[in-house]
């Protein structure tokens, strides 16, 4: 919707049934993410009251979740190739970009860059939080193409752009992941003079699955166990500071 709006500012040769158009779909996702939008102004709350578990991105990351959204290495500097031929071409030989290219491209350096700068003061870089962010990598990969190459090229080079990404696609990942691996952490450090704090909060349900699923069978008073086992799951680490200093034991994070 963010960026719909801005892109107005930046068509003024463009129809003003194009302006009604953009302003008539934001109308109209806005009362479709209604329902929601009181969680969604308490997640921004959190991350600009600093309660946010994600460091500083680094230069490094712009590659990193490109790779992400590509698969793998290879193919994502295939498509890198065909982005930055795409847009060379179109600056060498002045060519005209359409409606939906410019839209897309505005989309995507906005976004990806604009979020890369905001994550400097507080961190939303993350592939989980810049997933919509793929759609226009996806389209501007396939208008790349079409710019470049003839029918029977695009054919081609389209079809083994397809096959890279469902070859490199992992189908059956490992369920397991971070929270298993922070569950033998917590098993080696866990001890009666240690006070755990696992950030970020939510991942407390994912962790415990791990480490001690009786937990589960007795949800309603989930919480009230962790504490009882001096696990607390926070995304204030002065709360558990606080804490670890009321009980006089050590402090432990999970992160």
């Amino acid at each position: 919707i963010v960026m719909q709006t801005m892109f107005l500012l930046f068509i003024k040769e463009e129809t003003k049934k194009v302006r009604k158009n953009i302003l008539l779909n934001n109308l109209l996702l806005l009362v479709l993410y209604s329902p929601i939008l009181y969680v969604f102004v308490l997640r921004v709350n959190d991350y600009f009251s600093g309660s946010v578990w994600l460091g500083r991105p680094h230069p490094a990351d712009l590659y990193e979740n490109i790779r992400k959204f590509s698969n793998a290495p290879v193919v994502a500097i295939i498509f890198i190739f065909f982005l930055i031929a795409a847009l060379a071409k179109g600056i060498i030989k002045k060519e005209s970009a359409s409606l939906s290219s410019k839209f897309f491209l505005f989309f995507f350096v906005a976004s990806y860059f604009g979020l890369f700068l905001i994550s400097q003061v507080t961190s939303v870089f993350y592939e989980r939080y810049l997933i919509f962010i793929s759609i226009p990598y996806y389209f501007l990969i396939a208008i790349s193409v079409a710019s470049l190459l003839k029918k029977t090229g695009k054919a081609v080079v389209m079809s083994l752009m397809i096959a890279g990404m469902v070859y490199t696609c992992d189908f059956n990942p490992d369920n397991k992941g971070q929270w298993g691996q922070a569950a033998v952490l917590l098993s080696e450090w866990k001890n009666d003079n240690a006070a755990l704090g696992i950030v970020p909060w939510w991942s407390d349900v994912g962790v415990m699955y791990y480490y001690n699923r009786e937990l589960f069978q007795d949800v309603y008073h989930f919480n009230e166990r962790l504490n009882e086992m001096k696990i607390f799951p926070t995304n204030d680490l002065q709360q558990i500071k606080q804490i670890s200093k009321e009980k006089n034991t050590d402090l432990v994070l999970i992160i």
